[in-house]
């Protein structure tokens, strides 16, 4: 503190006061909203402590100059509090004074008042002693209209500490929200809220009046509702994917260190939302940027949503991303080996965004030791999973598929044969029937190599016959369901000359299930075409597996007859 000489002294120096700034009207707000110390609950004629005493001394000069603003109507006893002729004591007296405040008398004393500074200065002082929620509200919006938005969030914070939630109606669930819509932007917002929701009694207070929010409210709130109960609570979605979507955009709006400040499970949670529900690049790439870099590398849920980034970052064709992230899954997470198989899939020869490799699996099978050789059985592996080509077609090979990360059978065909290898394709696309193998994608390679691909969820047929004689019942679904697919290409009016065990796929089981793979020699035929040939030589190639004793020899001579597909799939209908 300053001093400065004292002429009256002889020069000694003397302290200089420093003045108080006198606060300006409005300027506490925060001050204003400090609960009441008198004490409510207490028997009515206890007498008032010094401090609910000296409390009520100034509550009485409030009143004492608003009195005609408010309209007071009192009783003697109450005039001489008001005077100050007589010291607050009697605790009913005071209280039943106070009590003559209420919303009525409020509402109707605003009408009275017209500047917006008086209406605050006014609120201010009812609210210090005053619990009506309806008053609170009433001086959170004059303080809105006429103060800064800083004074304004702070008096709110003070505000909703005296809120009873469980008693509040819908109407003022909604006022209380457009209080913070008003106040606060961005993350602010979100934050309040989401603060608001630690309360169990708020929560049950917003969801009983979410459904009578007017729209402009419902947008903002609800949203923010939603991925506060999934994200945060880790319950299940009751709004709807396309508010969690907003909600989680609402949040990922927060600064960097206020994300990654969230708990490590609400972190998991939110990246997730973001890179499945988010159709905004630039936010998911910000989430990926911001929360999985705050996880831990060693953890699970690192390594489940880096995967997840790694193929979105895939299917955007932004490979060398995908490869940061893969290096970092299988350098932290030495037993998990799909990583590498991805990244192995970046490094080997494609075909437009198809990689040439096979699908890694249990390929190896012991081999008895020769005599000789006292060693350990040898290993060898199984011959390399791809097809043997039909008369007119490419062999169906493995590959992975880079967008979809996802293993597929392709076909190609070189320059020369594309056009008409690319019709063919064309016909296996729009036959979207059961037993006819959808394609995942096609087109063309630099050097001008057509390519088609379907998924790889079923083997080549050949595979399974190699494994020795099958069983009779699975060859007649393999020769009924081969009929069908024919009737369905006759009645769609495409022709094929045959059929080959080439041409399909099949998914293994208790009823084994065929998929017609290959369009090789497909064309478009201008009426229905006759596949009576084609339908009888297909079973007749299946049953060529069996005993001839274990087919009956009356549907042999009916196969021999050429019949129509339908008749053929009746009788073997009746068999399987």
């Amino acid at each position: 503190m300053s001093q400065e000489p004292n002429a009256s002294t002889g020069g000694a120096p003397r302290k200089r006061r420093r003045r108080r700034r006198k606060p300006q009207p409005g300027e506490r707000p925060q001050a204003d909203l400090e609960q009441s110390r008198i004490e409510r609950e207490a028997p009515a004629d206890a007498p008032l402590s010094p401090a609910e005493a000296a409390e009520m001394k100034r509550h009485l000069r409030f009143l004492f100059e608003h009195r005609k603003i408010l309209r007071l109507r009192v009783n003697a006893q109450e005039d001489l509090l008001l005077n100050g002729a007589r010291p607050p004591e009697h605790r009913g007296t005071c209280l039943h004074l106070l009590g003559k405040v209420d919303l009525a008398c409020v509402e109707s004393a605003l009408t009275r008042v017209t500047e917006a500074q008086e209406r605050v200065e006014l609120l201010a002082g009812i609210v210090r002693f005053s619990g009506d929620i309806g008053i609170l509200l009433l001086y959170l919006e004059s303080l809105a209209q006429s103060a800064s938005k800083r004074k304004a969030a702070g008096a709110f914070s003070k505000a909703v500490e005296r809120i009873d939630f469980a008693e509040v109606s819908a109407a003022r669930v909604r006022r209380l929200l457009d209080l913070i819509a008003t106040i606060f932007d961005g993350h602010e917002r979100v934050q309040v809220l989401f603060g608001l929701l630690q309360s169990e009694s708020f929560r049950s207070a917003f969801d009983r009046s979410a459904e009578q929010l007017p729209d402009a409210l419902a947008e903002l709130f609800v949203p923010l509702r939603c991925v506060h109960e999934v994200v945060f609570e880790g319950k299940p979605n009751h709004h709807g994917a396309e508010a969690l979507e907003r909600g989680v955009a609402l949040l990922l709006e927060a600064p960097d260190e206020a994300l990654r400040a969230f708990p490590l499970k609400v972190r998991d949670r939110l990246l997730e939302k973001a890179v499945r529900l988010l159709h905004d690049e630039k936010l998911r790439d910000r989430a990926a940027r911001v929360l999985l870099d705050s996880l831990p590398d060693d953890s699970r849920a690192f390594s489940t949503l880096g995967m997840l980034r790694a193929a979105e970052l895939l299917q955007r064709h932004e490979d060398a991303e995908a490869r940061k992230v893969l290096n970092r899954i299988r350098a932290a997470h030495r037993g998990f080996h799909l990583p590498s198989k991805w990244l192995r899939a970046l490094d080997a020869p494609r075909l437009g965004r198809l990689a040439l490799v096979e699908q890694e699996r249990p390929e190896e099978e012991a081999e008895p030791a020769p005599k000789a050789d006292k060693g350990k059985p040898r290993r060898r592996r199984r011959p390399r999973r791809e097809a043997p080509a039909p008369e007119s077609g490419g062999a169906l090979r493995e590959a992975f598929w880079l967008d979809a990360q996802q293993h597929v059978w392709l076909r190609t065909a070189p320059p020369e044969a594309a056009e008409r290898f690319e019709e063919e394709t064309s016909i296996q696309r729009g036959l979207p029937v059961a037993g006819v193998l959808p394609v995942a994608c096609a087109g063309r390679a630099d050097d001008g190599t057509a390519f088609a691909a379907s998924p790889a969820f079923a083997l080549p047929l050949p595979h399974l016959l190699r494994r020795g004689r099958w069983r009779r019942d699975h060859a007649f679904a393999l020769a009924l369901q081969g009929v069908q697919v024919a009737h369905a290409l006759a009645v769609a009016g495409v022709e094929l000359s045959k059929l080959e065990a080439e041409r399909f796929v099949v998914q293994d089981g208790r009823v084994p299930a065929l998929w017609l793979a290959d369009f090789s020699g497909a064309r478009r035929a201008r009426g229905v075409p006759d596949l009576r040939e084609v339908g009888a030589a297909w079973c007749e190639s299946v049953f060529s597996g069996l005993p001839e004793e274990e087919v009956p020899v009356e549907l042999r001579e009916l196969v021999a007859k050429r019949p129509g597909l339908p008749e053929l799939i009746g009788a073997l209908a009746a068999r399987v």
